[in-house]
């Protein structure tokens, strides 16, 4: 599971307000009438190679392109990739697939000739991925569904909708953000007084109880941070669409109704006392009066689907379905009424060992007095809760191998082997003179085949042997003129990420970290040195220095020979090469 917004701020948003339905629908999968045909017109094909070093989340699938064959489905800044994994290798190389928004799979001719001009745009539109980033990202042997999400400006988000393919990628549907409509007719006697053209309020009667809703229509604020199948349908949590199901592969979504932030429980079901909370992750206020109390449990975060049960975690606690995976019975864990260390679920993961479950929960604290972030877990399908690690900052993931614990956050990798009694901060990563240069880790996912894979913002990391021994996996654009992907607008010395902040990217043990990057055509006495705008000598980062033939990165932490960090402003670089021309870069630092 991801994190988008990974510094999100909980903003009290303005959405125009309705009721979508509540009740699932009773069928089960079923594709047949979104099948393409042979004969058909095609667009973009999907780029060959991993595009981004931004892994923002990661899932496994059998493979439906190669018999006994695994798939890894990795989310990135930039769209979706996919690897097959062989049983039969054991330091495999990867071929990569991405798919983007700028991908657009087959449409039938057929279909495109019977439509209007605007019917065979929105057929268009209704295949691909979205635009954007991945924000969330989820796979089983039969689907894999991914929701991205995009910048709307001044700190905002913008959900761009959610996709699913169900041939390894040959084909993605895709399905605008889930929204509700608007209906006003019968304003029940809770509302009167209120004007429901101003808010835009809306209800709904579900089994006789009358509930008041502010409907989600619009996209912004309203992402979808994550994702889970189960056999008949994909359960989705958004910052502002809280928890929704859908049974008809996305064509519509049913807004789940869940506790609000003042009950443990929820059951409706026709023989229930009205319901009068008000279904809305914020209050209604009007001229600096509050008219109604919205709840945090309507902000979504976390989504897993577990042996008997859905698993929904919001900022106001972790919730489970008491109904099996129906949806319509919940008890509410929180802070107040568990031994969680805080309401707000970032991450929910389930561990099976010998046919029992543990639920891990990843927590940051709200606003109430005495709330931490940590890692708590139940044994006991939520009967009881322990508080196992805490001060862990945001817990974006978990992976589990045997009796491994992975939990990856923004400042470390925390692994236990012994269900959360002691734990291990994973020492840097590195493999041969690779390393990942940041402590902040979003994703990751256990594979069968090639270990535990792990997802940062600096590549992706893979251990067969659960820590000892890894495998990094990093993109850049070559500098050699004879590799596959060499884009010749690229120049063949260049420093990244640039502009560079030393205080943010790629942190590590105190210091960001930039990389200057080349290639070597032969062994060579290599030399590279920084200067200020003024052309002051500001630091040698290498000095007459041995380096082989290949791609090669030098790394510079933003700081001069005196161990200060330089100001913000221009910067130049020389790279002295045996047998080759000075080569003058520039980097920008912006802290």
């Amino acid at each position: 599971m991801n994190k988008f917004s990974l510094s999100l701020i909980l903003l009290g948003v303005v959405w125009a307000n309705s009721f979508s339905k509540i009740i699932p629908k009773k069928i089960s999968f079923d594709t047949s009438i979104l099948q393409v045909s042979e004969d058909s017109l095609e667009f973009s094909e999907p780029e060959k190679r991993l595009v981004s070093n931004f892994i923002i989340d990661l899932a496994f699938s059998k493979s439906k392109t190669v018999e006994g064959n695994n798939k890894v489905w990795v989310g990135n800044g930039i769209g979706v990739s996919s690897a097959e994994i062989s049983p039969f290798e054991a330091n495999q190389e990867f071929e990569w697939t991405t798919f983007t928004s700028s991908y657009k799979n087959e449409i039938p001719l057929v279909v495109l000739d019977s439509l209007r001009d605007a019917d065979r745009q929105s057929a268009i539109d209704s295949l691909g991925i979205g635009g954007g980033s991945v924000a969330a990202l989820a796979a089983n042997d039969k689907f894999v569904w991914v929701s991205t999400a995009s910048s709307a400006g001044d700190d905002l988000s913008r959900g761009e909708g959610l996709s699913f393919t169900e041939d390894d990628g040959k084909t993605w549907f895709h399905f605008p953000q889930p929204l509700d409509s608007l209906r006003k007719d019968d304003q029940p006697e809770s509302l009167q007084g209120i004007n429901l053209d101003e808010f835009r309020l809306t209800y709904e009667i579900i089994d006789g109880d009358t509930l008041i809703a502010n409907p989600v229509t619009t996209d912004i604020q309203n992402l979808t941070f994550d994702i889970a199948i189960d056999d008949s349908a994909v359960w989705i949590a958004s910052f502002a669409g809280g928890l929704r199901k859908s049974t008809d592969l996305g064509q519509s979504f049913e807004r789940i109704i869940v506790p609000s932030d003042k009950m443990d429980s929820l059951v409706y079901n026709g023989e229930t006392d009205d319901i009068d909370f008000y279904i809305s992750p914020v209050d209604l206020i009007s001229s600096g009066q509050q008219l109604l109390i919205g709840s945090l449990n309507y902000r979504g975060f976390s989504v897993a689907v577990g042996k008997d049960a859905i698993w929904y975690g919001s900022a106001g606690g972790i919730n489970k379905s008491l109904d099996g995976k129906i949806g319509k019975e919940w008890a509410r864990y929180s802070f107040l009424n568990s031994n969680l260390p805080g309401n707000w679920i970032i991450s929910i993961g389930i561990q099976n060992l010998s046919g029992s479950e543990t639920v891990w929960a990843g927590v940051m604290p709200t606003d109430i007095s005495g709330e931490k972030s940590g890692i708590a877990r139940s044994v006991d399908g939520g009967k009881t809760w322990e508080t196992m690690l805490t001060n862990t900052g945001r817990v974006f993931n978990f992976a589990f191998d045997g009796d491994y614990v992975y939990a990856v956050s923004e400042f470390a990798v925390f692994v236990t082997k012994n269900g959360g009694n002691t734990w291990a901060e994973l020492p840097r990563i590195t493999s041969g003179g690779d390393q990942i240069l940041t402590q902040e880790f979003y994703s990751a996912g256990f594979d069968e085949y090639t270990g535990i894979w792990i997802g940062s913002g600096d590549g992706l990391a893979i251990t067969s042997d659960k820590t000892l021994n890894w495998k990094i996996l990093r993109v850049f654009p070559p500098s050699n003129p004879q590799a596959e992907n060499y884009d010749s607008d690229v120049p063949n010395v260049y420093a990244y990420p640039n502009p560079f902040s030393s205080t943010r990217d790629n942190n590590l043990d105190g210091d960001g970290h930039l990389r200057i990057h080349y290639f070597l055509e032969n062994e060579s006495k290599v030399s590279l040195k920084l200067f200020s705008f003024a052309m002051e000598h500001v630091i040698s980062l290498v000095s007459n220095s041995t380096r082989s033939a290949g791609e090669t990165d030098e790394i510079w932490n933003g700081k001069d020979k005196f161990g200060r960090l330089v100001a913000n402003g221009v910067y130049f670089y020389r790279l002295e090469r045996e047998g080759k021309k000075d080569f003058w870069g520039k980097i920008v630092i912006a802290n």
